[in-house]
Order: structure tokens, then sequence, then C-alpha cells
């Protein structure tokens, strides 16, 4: 369409050109007529277009729901996409976040979904996922009181093996999950302390660690519990030291348990919103790409816990999002050019149309 406005242009000046000189055939005077026209042509068409956008608006980013009636069927929704199929899978609860906390990254050294259940049975979504995707392996992560005896069986009975990966406290699973993910996948050089008080941080962090399966630790009122502190010491291979979050969520206490001989980075901002940003800014300076970034309610834990393989999977960031929050639409117009797409993970109950257009929308 371009082209064919151009040509009539150029066609329009250099019959003008003719009939002014009287010329019958191509001369150096016409050749040059006829590039001074397709270059004024040009200039014209582009502040034309420049207009229309101005008036019109830049496109909205394509953007895909992944959400169902509950948890968890949108985590069935989630890890369809993410995966065709798996013989194994990291199971958590979909009812508290501790101990799910640590999830992502031992499924990223099994390079396996992260499936949500009822504490107290094998949810239905959860059997009919892990049926299609063919799982023959499951880790649970947590406890008893977190993922019940009764979910155990149910899987035994649909002659899946189970490892449970569990501590006495959510400090002590975290310890247990990252030695997990060190037997199996030992390549990362990092390892990544969030706070174990609160979910927001370990989930804008969970992507990226499940795609470099690096351990997450989790801090108990912002210091390293001795089995910690151990475990990075006792591992050896570690040289660098993801903090996420500020000084109230992860003392700077931990530097000095820690020690010396590691590069420190923290990712912080104003809030858990901010705080996301820093992330998915750090995550894609180191690896991954804004080509397919998720949306996710930062007020709950289910759906950005279960995104957090499919955005591993995609090497793509998720932004946490609330109605009270502009981060995420500043973060989107800034890198609207980039985006192919974007996922929003959960119904409108935890993202609303209205903020997904509004983020989805924004073009700076």
């Amino acid at each position: 369409m371009r082209r064919s406005i151009v040509t009539s242009v150029v066609a329009g000046a250099l019959a003008l050109s003719l009939a002014g000189c009287g010329c019958s055939g191509p001369t150096q005077n016409v050749e040059n007529v006829v590039e001074e026209a397709e270059i004024e042509a040009e200039e014209e068409i582009g502040a034309e277009e420049e207009l229309v956008e101005e008036v019109m608006g830049t496109p909205a980013v394509n953007y895909v729901r992944l959400g169902g009636k509950d948890r968890y069927e949108t985590m069935a929704q989630v890890v369809s996409v993410g995966f065709d199929s798996s013989e194994k899978a990291v199971i958590v609860t979909g009812e508290n976040f501790p101990d799910a906390l640590a999830a992502s990254s031992l499924a990223g050294a099994l390079k396996c979904p992260v499936v949500l259940t009822a504490s107290n049975k094998l949810s239905e979504d959860a059997a009919t996922e892990l049926e299609k995707l063919g799982v023959k392996d499951a880790y649970i992560v947590g406890g008893e009181s977190s993922v019940s005896a009764e979910v155990e069986e149910a899987l035994a009975d649909a002659s899946i093996s189970v490892t449970r990966v569990s501590g006495s406290d959510r400090a002590k699973t975290s310890v247990e999950a990252a030695k997990a993910t060190r037997d199996l996948d030992a390549s990362s050089n990092t390892i990544v302390i969030c706070t174990g008080d609160a979910f927001a941080d370990s989930l804008s962090i969970s992507p990226w660690c499940w795609h470099s399966a690096s351990p997450i630790l989790l801090a108990r009122k912002g210091v390293l519990s001795e089995d910690e502190v151990a475990f990075v010491e006792d591992d050896g291979a570690f040289t660098r030291i993801i903090i996420v979050g500020g000084d109230a969520a992860v003392s700077e206490k931990v530097e000095e348990q820690l020690g010396d001989g590691y590069d420190y980075v923290r990712l912080e901002g104003a809030d858990r919103y901010a705080t996301s940003e820093a992330v998915a800014d750090w995550t894609c300076e180191n690896g991954f790409t804004w080509v397919e970034p998720a949306l996710a309610t930062g007020e709950n834990f289910p759906d950005a816990l279960a995104g957090s393989a499919l955005q591993g999977v995609s090497a793509s960031p998720i932004l946490l999002v609330s109605d009270e929050s502009a981060v995420a639409a500043e973060v989107v117009a800034a890198h609207h050019d980039e985006i192919s797409q974007l996922y929003v993970l959960g119904g409108e109950a935890s993202v609303s149309d209205g903020l997904v257009d509004s983020i989805a929308g924004a073009k700076q």
C-alpha cells in the first residue's frame, strides 16, 4: 500500500515535470525529478502515518487470558499452554504459600510444570493434567500439613511415583528443595534469597529461578537460619547472591551471615509492584526477553506460582499487578514494541478486563 502511494505521487510529479519542460524521453533531469519526488513522497507519508498514530493511538498489545473458575482450573490452563507432555511434575498446595515458594527452582531443574492441588485431596484439575501430561514421577514440596498423605495415595493409585521434599518449617523446606535442585542440576552459580514471610518477591523472581535452576532460600524475619547458611557454605559453587526485596524484607544482616566472597545483587522497589519491575528488568538483562511477559495479581500467590514454569519456558518475566498500581502499565509502555504477546494469569476476579486493557493499551 505504501509503495503504491509513493508510485502514484512520483508518477504525478514526473508527468508535471515532463509537461513543463517539453521532454519526451528519459534524461538526467527526469532522473533527478524522480529521486526528489520519491524523497518528498516518503516524507509526506511518514508525516501522515505519525498523524494517524497520534489520532488513533498505538495498537494495544495482544494478550491471552489463562484463567478458570478457580485457582486449579487456572493452573490447568497455564500448564496446558506451557507443556504438551512431561514425565515429571512438582506438586504444591494451592491453599497456602510458604512451602510452595521454593518449588519453582526444583521444577526448573526437572524441566517440568508446577501443579497446584488442594491440601486434603488431589484436585480434579490436577489429576486431569497429570494424566494428560503422562506424569510418572511427582515431587511434592511441603509436609503433610501442606499436601496430605491422601494426595500422595491418590498419586500412587495413578501409578505415579512420589518423592516428598520437606522440612519442619518453611525455611527448612526451602533448604531441602534447594538440595534436591542441586542434586538434579548444579549448573547455576546463583542462589536467590527472598522473604519467607510474604509471597510477592519470590513470585516475581520464580520464572528466572525455573529457567536457571537457581535455588530460592526463604529468610524469616529478615535473616537466614543456620541450616540455610550452612547450605550456601557447604555447596561451595555459588558466586552470586540475589536478594529480592528491601531491607525490611531481607535484612542487610544476611550479607554479614554469609560473608565476603560473593557478588551481592539486591533487587528492590518502593513496594511489591516496583520490586517486580526491578526483578523483570534485571532478568531481561540476564537471559530473559520482553517477547511474552505475563501479568498476575500481586494480592495472592496461586496464579503466579503456576505461571512460573510457563514463563520460565518462554524466558519472559511475570509482572505483578493491582488496580492501585500503575507500575505494570508503565513497564509495558516502555517495552511495547518488544512484546509479541502478553499472558494474563487468572480470571477477572484476579485481574480485571479493565486493568488488562489499561496495561495492554499503554504506550509511551
